[in-house]
């Protein structure tokens, strides 16, 4: 069970993160939201509650906000959390 909810971490929020970036570099930060919603459930499950947070930012700011402003280091952040717990889950797997 533990092996198929890594699998689907390792396959979808990388995934749904690469969207995100790709998104907000052509000026679409207003469509972030649906895809930092889909992230955040795998992210709870798993416990990786500093990566949550920074989701449920990006999602309230792309849904909320009037403007992209902030979500860039938001962006970059979870860039570097993501890659540092994708480093560690290949050490342990």
């Amino acid at each position: 069970m533990v092996d198929l909810i890594l699998g689907l971490f390792r396959a979808q929020i990388p995934g749904y993160l690469k969207q995100m970036e790709s998104r907000f570099e052509k000026g679409d930060w207003h469509t972030l939201h649906p895809l930092a919603h889909k992230a955040k459930s795998g992210l709870s499950m798993l416990g990786m509650q500093p990566l949550y947070e920074i989701f449920v930012e990006i999602e309230s700011r792309s849904r909320h906000g009037s403007s992209g402003e902030g979500l860039e280091p938001l962006l970059i952040a979870a860039r570097a959390l993501l890659d540092a717990s994708l480093v560690e889950l290949d050490k342990e797997l």
